[in-house]
């Protein structure tokens, strides 16, 4: 029976050795197998009464498809109560050696979080408290912040920051909010996003209003009160006019410092942000004018009588004097028609003119032929128009008056269709305009009548923008722009401006020349140190002409160099890197010093190279060749002149940097190849 009970029991062995899976194959994630401890009841055995022999004991007998009662062989027969629970399942999975079974495990992995690092600057001011849509994202600039991929955040920025006043965010995804001080950012990518800030420059002026301000620029221009935003360091000027009205001017504050005529010149340099003030003053006297216009010696009666007299005369009066003149209904032939340049009038036909003198004045009692009128003919947009009357009488030059014209006359004006650079546009104040262009102005004489010849000014043209690379040999990245200009009205050019980007946006341009004041100039050098190796750049470039009137921006269309993209466009392409330098001091040499002919000559390269070349390569070229093959493609070459004479020697150096077959070269030197040391040998005499 046991010798059955063995056969079996290897039987199990070998099954469970060969198909572990079935019985045991179980997916435990990350757990590991439970180790085989087969705990038996505590039995109450005394030592070595039952000693259980390795690893089961006596076989059991089993009973498929269940374990049957295990029968134990004298002497290892367990006392009631120690039995074993029926069946006897052993713990899953339970292995021991020399059982290899399989496991199968289930891994589940995270996909791991990308940060990015968001870097806060401010320029224009320091220290700049930004505030984050959470508070991990503020800061005070300039600072960084860590960031998951994919977050969505906002930065705003305060409206000032000490003087400086907020101007705009550049690196952000969008801006918005009131004044756009809040950047909008996704995190996809490590980003630096810059608040930037300005200056405030107001220009007031005092004793006087609407002040024409003449700026060292158009754009600092203005009439007072007004403000200009400024960028920190500007240095600039603003001229005031030496009268505004009847006042003078009197002196400037707020200013760096003043110079000039009557020192109206104003020095600003904007280190922060500024107020300036025109400042105007009234004369204590002023000089009241009274002239006639349609008559002549009209007899003014003033009141004081001191201020009375014929036309046309003048009177020194206090300021602050109250007076009225009183012109009389006719003057020989002619009507009295009106008074101006009065603080008002009154009296009968309005004949009295009331004045209250507090600046210079000068006023005029207006006389009319009875039932005629005035005709004015002016222009605008251009000045001293030949306008062509018909009858020809009411013709003249811009701008004129005809007087005593009698009610009912009819007659046109007709305009020419340019004048100078302007074009004629349209006219206002006729009865009716015809006529090409509508350039005939039809005019009903029943009152004093203005008719105006309206002229615009076409803008200068630029063309032909061209882009030229420079010889990478010797500088490194940069360009050259050129353009062509001219004026429908053949008007010079004033000035000019360049750009050159590197996104075709021209938002935020490497190079801005900005408005360079320049007749004769046509072409703009970018400078070096400003663009940058292996990139994408295009220009664009803009005119004035001498109206002060700008063309429309233009591209480059053409580019000169190994760099230009064509397809029409006049992008180019920086090299990947520096090209070799081969020029002094990294220029060949040679020795020795005074080489001899049919001597060896170590030629030494010393070519500075960018640490990121590859493909180097050598061209030396020896004239004449001197015995030799003439030319080299070694780094060092050593070569061997055969007769003594003067030799130009010449490297060439190219990498990957470089088009393909173009290489650097250095400047030629002459080496001077000496006639060989003659060699003495004693002969003995005969």
């Amino acid at each position: 029976m046991n010798y059955w009970k063995n056969i079996l029991f290897a039987l199990f062995a070998i099954i469970l050795a060969t198909f572990p899976a079935l019985a045991f194959a179980r997916d435990y994630g990350y757990q590991y197998p439970t180790p085989c401890s087969y705990e038996y009841p505590t039995p109450p055995y005394t030592t070595p009464s039952y000693e259980y022999p390795t690893p089961y004991g006596t076989p059991r007998s089993y009973e498929t498809p269940s374990y049957g009662t295990p029968e134990y062989t004298t002497p290892y027969e367990y006392p009631t109560p120690y039995e074993y629970p029926t069946p006897y399942e052993y713990p899953t999975p339970c292995y021991t050696t020399p059982y290899d079974y399989q496991y199968e495990y289930q891994y589940e992995y995270q996909t791991p979080i990308t940060y990015y690092t968001l870097t806060v600057n401010s320029s224009g001011a320091t220290t700049v408290a930004i505030t984050g849509s959470s508070s991990t994202l503020s800061g005070t600039t300039n600072y960084t912040k860590t960031v998951a991929d994919g977050t969505a955040l906002t930065l705003t920025a305060p409206a000032t920051d000490g003087s400086v006043n907020f101007s705009i965010w550049t690196g952000c995804n969008s801006v918005s909010g009131s004044g756009n001080r809040i950047c909008n950012v996704t995190m996809n990518a490590s980003k630096t996003v810059t608040a930037n800030y300005v200056y405030t420059l107001t220009v007031n002026s005092s004793g006087a209003t609407t002040v024409a301000i003449t700026g060292s620029s158009s754009t600092l221009s203005g009439t007072t009160n007004y403000t200009k935003t400024v960028a920190d360091g500007t240095a600039l000027t603003l001229t005031a006019p030496a009268t505004d009205g009847s006042v003078n001017f009197s002196i400037w504050t707020g200013c760096n410092s003043v110079s000039g005529s009557g020192n109206r010149i104003c020095n600003v340099t904007m280190n922060a942000s500024k107020t300036v003030t025109a400042n105007y003053t009234a004369p204590n006297f002023s000089t009241l004018a009274v002239n006639s216009s349609g008559a002549t010696t009209v007899a003014v009666t003033g009141s004081p009588a001191a201020y009375g007299g014929t036309t046309n005369y003048t009177k020194t009066v206090a300021n602050g004097t109250v007076l009225t003149l009183t012109a009389p209904a006719t003057a020989g032939s002619v009507n009295f028609s009106i008074w101006t340049g009065c603080n008002s009038v009154s009296g009968a036909g309005n004949r009295v003119c009331n004045v209250t003198m507090v600046a210079n004045r000068t006023v005029t009692a207006n006389y009319t032929a009875p039932n005629t009128s005035i005709l004015t003919v002016n222009s605008a947009g251009a000045t001293t128009v030949a306008v062509t009357g018909s009858p020809a009488i009411y013709g003249g030059t811009t701008n004129y008056t005809e007087t005593s014209i009698p009610d009912g006359t009819v007659l046109t004006l007709t305009a020419p269709a340019t004048a100078g650079s302007a074009t004629f546009s349209i006219w206002t104040g006729c009865n009716s305009v015809s006529g090409a262009g509508n350039r005939v102005c039809r005019i009903t004489m029943v009152a004093n009548r203005t008719v105006t010849a309206n002229y615009t000014v076409s803008p200068p043209i630029t063309s032909n923008v061209t882009v030229t690379e420079p010889n990478y040999c010797l500088v490194g990245p940069s360009a050259t722009v050129g353009w062509t200009y001219s004026d429908p009205g053949a008007l010079l050019q004033l000035a000019y401006q360049i750009q050159i980007d590197n996104n075709g946006s021209f938002s935020s341009p490497e190079v801005d020349s900005g408005k360079i004041t320049c007749q004769s100039c046509r072409s703009y050098f970018s400078g070096t140190g400003i663009l940058q190796f292996n990139t994408t750049y295009n220009a664009r470039a803009r005119t004035w002409n001498t109206s002060d009137i700008p063309s429309p921006w233009r591209e480059a269309t053409i580019c000169n160099g190994p760099g230009c993209l064509g397809g029409g466009s006049g992008d180019w392409k920086t090299p990947v890197h520096a090209y070799p330098n081969v020029n002094p001091p990294y220029d060949f040499t040679y020795s020795p010093s005074n080489p001899s002919a049919n001597s060896p000559v170590q030629f030494t390269d010393n070519t500075l190279f960018d640490p990121t070349s590859v493909t180097k390569a050598w061209s030396w070229i020896f004239v004449p060749a001197g015995g030799g093959s003439g030319s080299s493609s070694s780094q060092n070459p050593v070569y061997t002149f055969n007769t003594d004479g003067i030799y130009q020697v010449t490297e060439s150096v190219r990498d990957n940097a470089l088009p393909l077959g173009q290489y650097c070269t250095g400047p030629t030197k002459s080496v001077n190849i000496q006639k060989p040391i003659p060699i003495w040998k004693e002969i003995a005499p005969r």
